[in-house]
């Protein structure tokens, strides 16, 4: 069957009601990775993992023929929906790409004979346990923190098994298991308690002893066929024979088993494969073999050991015969002139008439007034209640609800909070804002649905959702965050070298002691419960700190140094001060009315952190004292947004900005992104920087001058004596 004018997002609502009516296994074959999540994200929106396994089955990061390993998460992700689709309790909905499904990937029956069942209160040879994480592509580790990591303290076993978001915590008392439990990685505290567990290989290349003299064997053959030197042979075989493994093993999959499966093996037999935009399916498909084939070349002149991309890939001809015992599903946004499919066999095609919300987007005013109305979004939504749909107007957060409620109260619209998107429509046209991901909105008179997401409607740019994961705190230092050989400061004797880890025995008992060498071979023993009062050496690269002495006289000549500055920077910190507390500076009144519109075109959900920086500085903004203020952070992590909200207020309280960068590319990506931002509230914004001629640079000056510029992005050359501003 052929479903033709669906795109995207009104796409996955299709498939979503479809699946509820159906309730059988499907598969959804995108043509890259980029469209198969968002399109996840469109069918997890519109409910369509309430009747089903919702799961992704991702493409590996790179192709073969790389001397890397497969990224573990990936690596974890695809071993999870393996083990889904074993299981098979619910119908499956798995979204993955052309090339993760032309892929040949670990047999089924490999996979089933590895999963192990743990129990409490169970007998385990612990040895034979490990062996077998081993050969499943788990790494040792000291510390578990990724997917694949497992360490051994004591009679503690940590593994972190795919199946899991997080890591296990198996203790034993000799060979019987006493206890499971989930623990965070971040705080290695635990978090929950299991009453079994299932551990699932790390990775899709599964040696069991008795298969390593044939996979050894294979790949001899293999190595000899291109007449590769024996050295490289000797060190594949020795690391795989030592360590289970070896870098670049996951491309040699056809080495290690003589039989692969792909992903339609593990799918249940009455499978309906949904293709997004067959054509470009097929276009992908060209594009992996011409790459794999490439790439496959490379390591043949390089003298590393490969298969051809056959072994590694199924052919899409040979795809296109698969898929004849399968029913299909094709979605394209342009009718067809004919309903077959690449499969060569009669379709029935249905035609959808569905509109994008991009006309809508196109009619918001851009004229130069500075408060944008939004009596057009307003007159849009109520158009579509008076044909007899429904508004969905989808928020990416609560606070993007709330905006959304303030901006339409003004016109009589009062929407209807969901917690998610309805399985039907209402009986009477409303206005509803709805909390959740969608890719795009659209108009479906069909369904009687008109969506809009609050990106469209403020005008702000669609980007990838950046997850902020808060990270508790760990106090000033950690065991993990030291290694042997390294700086630290005792509070007490200065600045000492770090040497390990020493146990001695103390009153009977036997404890864990950091050892810490000093000048003149002194060694301080910490115990580690004490680690409160030693900091990490933090000091000018490339300059080598002379290590104190204990009991010497230099560390507390240095204390002694540093409290003198301390006490100067003080008294000069005072007096500056002073002086601010009774000069009078500019109070910026607030725009609660305008606030909501420009917040809106911010495409992220605000850290609180984030909203902390923003209230504090548009609140020092607001008092009369002259506003002195520095906010921190990492690349990425939003202090832009806090200077664009802080230019808003300035520029619509009447003053000109400067916003001083320290180069020229970013003055330009800055120039970027504030246009973005203020284009629809009518403010003039230039960037003065060496990327202007001099005949630019005299014109933005004398407007500067003039205050015909609101806000000027620039880099130091708007600290010369040329540069002035009328306010």
């Amino acid at each position: 069957m052929v479903c033709a004018g669906l795109k995207h997002a009104s796409a996955a609502l299709y498939l979503a009601e479809f699946c509820l009516e159906a309730k059988q296994p499907i598969l959804v074959v995108a043509s890259d990775l980029r469209t198969a999540e968002a399109f996840r994200n469109d069918l997890r929106f519109f409910g369509a993992g309430t009747h089903g396994a919702l799961m992704e089955f991702p493409p590996y990061n790179l192709l073969p023929y790389k001397t890397l390993d497969y990224h573990t998460e990936t690596a974890a992700k695809r071993i999870r929906v393996l083990c889904g689709l074993l299981e098979n309790e619910r119908p499956p909905l798995v979204v993955t790409t052309v090339g993760a499904l032309l892929k040949k990937i670990v047999p089924k029956h490999e996979i089933r004979q590895f999963l192990d069942l743990i129990l409490p209160n169970e007998e385990i040879d612990r040895d034979r346990l490990i062996g077998r994480l081993v050969s499943g592509g788990y790494t040792r580790v000291n510390i578990v923190e990724e997917p694949g990591d497992f360490c051994i303290r004591g009679g503690i076993l940590d593994l972190f098994s795919p199946l899991y978001d997080n890591p296990l915590r198996v203790e034993f008392f000799d060979d019987w298991v006493e206890s499971i439990r989930l623990f965070s990685i971040d705080t290695q505290r635990t978090v929950g308690e299991l009453q079994e567990a299932v551990v699932a290989p790390a990775s899709e290349v599964v040696i069991r002893p008795s298969q390593m003299a044939e996979t050894i064997m294979r790949l001899r053959l293999r190595a000899s066929e291109q007449e590769l030197p024996a050295a490289v042979v000797r060190r594949m075989v020795g690391a795989l024979k030592e360590e289970g493994r070896f870098v670049g093993i996951d491309g040699l999959l056809p080495l290690v088993y003589p039989e692969l499966n792909t992903l339609l093996d593990f799918m249940p037999a009455n499978t309906m494969v949904v293709r997004l935009e067959p054509a470009e399916l097929e276009n992908a498909a060209d594009e992996l073999f011409v790459k794999a084939r490439q790439n496959y070349e490379t390591a043949c002149e390089e003298e590393r050991l490969c298969v051809a991309p056959e072994m590694l890939f199924q052919s899409w001809s040979a795809l296109s015969d698969a898929l004849q015992t399968v029913n299909i599903l094709d979605l394209r946004r342009l009718p067809v002139q004919s309903a077959s499919t690449t499969t060569d066999r009669p379709s029935t095609l249905l035609e959808y008439q569905i509109k994008d919300i991009d006309a809508f987007a196109v009619d918001l005013p851009r004229t130069g007034a500075r408060h944008v109305s939004f009596a057009p979004a307003a007159r849009w939504i109520k158009e579509q209640l008076d044909q007899g749909l429904s508004v969905g107007i989808v928020c990416r957060n609560r606070n993007q609800v709330e905006r959304v409620a303030g901006v339409l109260e003004p016109y009589d619209l009062i929407p209807v909070v969901a917690p998610g998107f309805p399985s039907r429509p209402a009986l009477s046209p409303r206005v509803l804002t709805i909390e959740g991901q969608l890719s795009e909105g659209f108009i479906w008179p069909d369904v009687r649905w008109a969506l809009i997401t609050d990106l469209e409607l403020f005008g702000g740019r669609q980007r990838a959702p950046r997850v902020s994961k808060a990270k508790p705190h760990r106090g000033l230092l950690a065991l993990e965050d030291i290694s042997q050989g390294d700086l630290v400061v005792h509070q007490d004797h200065g600045i000492g070298r770090y040497e390990g880890l020493t146990k001695l025995k103390l009153d009977g008992g036997e404890n864990d002691f950091l050892t810490i060498y000093y000048r003149g071979e002194d060694r301080l023993y910490l115990p580690v419960d004490r680690l409160n009062v030693i900091q990490k050496y933090m000091g000018v690269d490339g300059v080598e700190p002379v290590l104190d002495k204990m009991g010497g006289k230099s560390w507390e000549n240095v204390k002694a140094r540093i409290k003198r500055s301390a006490q100067k920077i003080a008294g000069e910190l005072l007096r500056l001060y002073a002086a601010r507390k009774v000069r009078q500076g500019v109070a910026f009144r607030p725009l609660d009315d305008y606030m909501p519109e420009f917040e809106g075109g911010f495409p992220y959900e605000e850290t609180p952190d984030q909203l902390k920086a923003i209230e504090e500085v548009l609140n020092d903004m607001g008092a009369r004292v002259p506003m002195d203020r520095l906010i921190c952070g990492d690349v990425g992590y939003g202090k832009t947004e806090v200077a664009l909200r802080a230019a808003f207020v300035a520029v619509f309280n009447g003053k000109q900005v400067a916003v001083l960068v320290p180069t020229t590319v970013l003055a330009e990506q800055h120039f970027d992104t504030f246009h973005q931002r203020f284009k629809r509230f009518g403010v003039k914004i230039t960037c003065l920087s060496r990327f202007r001629s001099t005949k630019e640079q005299r014109h933005i000056i004398a407007e500067l001058a003039q205050g015909q510029v609101d806000i000027v992005i620039g880099t130091h050359r708007l600290l010369q004596k040329d540069v002035g501003f009328k306010d």
